[in-house]
């Protein structure tokens, strides 16, 4: 049975992703929630150590970043994969399209994310990595937003056939 840790497991995607995984995974469960803080590089790391599979999900800042370049460097010579989940908006304008030229420190870190998985993923090395990177989703993230989302299931459904297949990198939006 593979071990799956994920963290952000208790809201939006990071909850659907936990669902989806339980019923054919261990799943390990990285939230603050439960006494984790993906600000704390080094507890995740440990966390995580023993996993065949790393979703890294929770946002905040450019711990996403950060914390795929310190996973991989340690998973990097082992066949265990890696999957970041990252934005549309890292490609596409802002859902409001008056302010998409404002500062977004939120496109900013996962522009790092992206730019740091886009460096790592073409690397020779055994270790499995994906970026998926979802529009709008029906999370408490955007509840704000007047828009078509699409439900977390529909990520958790991508991440699942990306860790089955040997996509590298995916967007996903509604229509």
């Amino acid at each position: 049975m593979k071990k799956i840790a994920i963290t952000g497991h208790t809201q939006g995607i990071g909850k659907q992703l936990a669902e989806f995984f339980s019923y054919g995974a261990q799943v390990v469960g990285l939230s603050r929630s439960n006494g984790y803080d993906i600000n704390d590089v080094d507890s995740i790391i440990e966390a995580v150590q023993d996993c065949d599979v790393f979703i890294n999900n929770a946002y905040c800042g450019y711990q996403q970043a950060i914390l795929l370049e310190k996973v991989y460097n340690i998973w990097k010579d082992t066949d265990k994969t890696i999957i970041s989940i990252g934005s549309i908006v890292t490609d596409y304008p802002r859902i409001e399209l008056d302010m998409d030229n404002d500062p977004w420190p939120y496109r900013d870190h996962k522009l790092a994310l992206q730019k740091k998985f886009r460096q790592l993923a073409w690397t020779a090395t055994s270790c499995h990595l994906s970026l998926v990177n979802p529009g709008a989703t029906d999370t408490d993230l955007i509840k704000h937003l007047d828009c078509v989302k699409m439900p977390a299931k529909t990520i958790a459904d991508v991440v699942y056939m990306a860790l089955n297949t040997n996509i590298k990198e995916i967007t996903v939006y509604a229509k």
